[in-house]
């Protein structure tokens, strides 16, 4: 009987501890964070990039493969014009979002043919590409971004070759 009844209690106490938990406040980032992704996802778009003016703070900065890292919210619009010039149907899709407190992880997916004048000449080629963003706010605003994507598969379907360094 007495091990029946520790059993007891031990049920007792897990049921009180799941309820304990379940109870306590759920903090919903997606929903502060979400609105400036889709600002984001919007400006890659459409090239309408005034709506980042209320997102995107002014010391914002930006680190991507092969690329210097960009700071300042002019320096991030350029960025975006540029890519919109070599690529005019750009195409960003978002295929997964994660959101804790104070960052977003979002999985996209990047489509556009390159044939417009960028920082390589264009090459009429059609490209996708997939990554992944870290996004990191504070007090509201979106101030950091590390950008993560294979920059070699992207460069082939634009018809570039790897060439090997010559032996010694």
């Amino acid at each position: 009987m007495v091990a029946n009844g520790k059993r007891g209690l031990g049920i007792v106490a897990l049921a009180a501890a799941i309820l304990l938990v379940a109870c306590q406040p759920q903090t919903d980032y997606a929903a502060s964070m979400q609105p400036t992704v889709d600002a984001l996802v919007d400006a890659w778009n459409t090239g309408n990039l005034d709506q980042l003016d209320g997102v995107v703070a002014a010391d914002f900065r930006r680190r991507a493969p092969g690329a210097e890292m960009v700071e300042g919210i002019d320096g991030f619009k350029e960025v975006m014009r540029n890519f919109r010039t070599a690529y005019p149907d750009l195409r960003l899709v978002v295929n997964d979002a994660y959101y804790q407190e104070n960052m977003a992880f979002v999985r996209w997916t990047f489509t556009g043919t390159n044939t417009g004048d960028g920082d390589m000449p264009p090459t009429g080629k059609a490209v996708e590409n997939s990554g992944f963003t870290a996004l990191h706010f504070e007090d509201g605003m979106y101030t950091f971004e590390d950008v993560y994507f294979d920059q070699l598969p992207w460069m082939e379907q634009l018809g570039y070759t790897l060439v090997p360094p010559a032996t010694m």
